[in-house]
C-alpha cells in the first residue's frame, strides 16, 4: 500500500537547471506573440462553428427534401433502438414496443406516437441501467428521432434531425 504521507523531500535544483528552464520559459513567451496574434485562433474556430450549424440546419432541410415522409403501416408496434445502427431488420440493439390490449379494448396505435413510447423505455433506465429498473429513478431521455423503416414500422433511434437521412430513412408523417 502507498503511503501518501510519507513523501520525500524535495531535491534541490541546480543553478545550470534554473537557468535553463528560466531560458526555457522566457523563449515560449517570447515566441507565443501578442493578444493580438491570439484572436486569429479564434476566428478558424468560430468559421468552423458557423459551418457545422449551416451544415446541420441543411441536412435536416435535405432529410425532408431527399426523403419524403412516409406513414407507417405498422401500427401496433415501434421500434426502440439503444443506439443509431444500420440493423432494421431481425435481432437490432434496442426493443420493441408494443401495447397490450384486451378483446374489448381499441387498438392503440403505436406507430403514431414513437417517440413518447420509447423515451419510457429510456426514462425507466432500460438501456442505461438494466439492473436498476425496478427502482423509482428517473433516467435522462437523448434526443431522439422518429424514422419509419423498409418494413413499415415506426423506429425511434438516439440522435438529432439528421439521423433517418443518415440511415436511409424517411421520416414519419404527422
Amino acid at each position: 500500500m502507498i503511503d501518501f504521507l510519507d513523501i520525500p523531500d524535495p531535491r534541490p535544483i541546480s543553478p545550470q537547471r534554473a537557468a535553463a528552464d528560466k531560458a526555457l520559459l522566457l523563449e515560449l513567451v517570447r515566441t507565443t506573440g501578442t493578444g493580438r496574434d491570439r484572436h486569429r485562433i479564434g476566428r478558424p474556430v468560430i468559421v468552423g462553428t458557423t459551418l457545422s450549424i449551416a451544415l446541420v440546419a441543411g441536412g435536416s432541410a435535405a432529410a425532408y427534401v431527399l426523403l419524403p415522409a412516409k406513414a407507417a403501416s405498422v401500427h401496433n408496434s415501434a421500434r426502440c433502438y439503444s443506439k443509431i445502427s444500420a440493423v432494421l431488420s431481425g435481432w437490432f440493439p434496442g426493443t420493441t414496443m408494443g401495447i397490450a390490449t384486451t378483446p374489448a379494448s381499441a387498438p392503440v396505435d403505436v406507430a403514431a406516437h414513437p417517440v413518447e413510447a420509447c423515451s419510457a423505455v429510456w426514462r425507466i433506465g432500460l438501456f442505461t441501467n438494466p439492473g436498476g429498473m425496478l427502482s423509482n429513478a428517473s433516467y435522462p431521455v437523448p434526443t431522439l428521432a422518429a424514422c419509419v423503416l423498409p418494413s413499415g414500422a415506426a423506429a425511434v433511434f438516439p440522435g438529432g434531425p439528421n439521423t433517418c437521412l443518415e440511415l436511409g430513412l424517411p421520416p414519419p408523417s404527422s
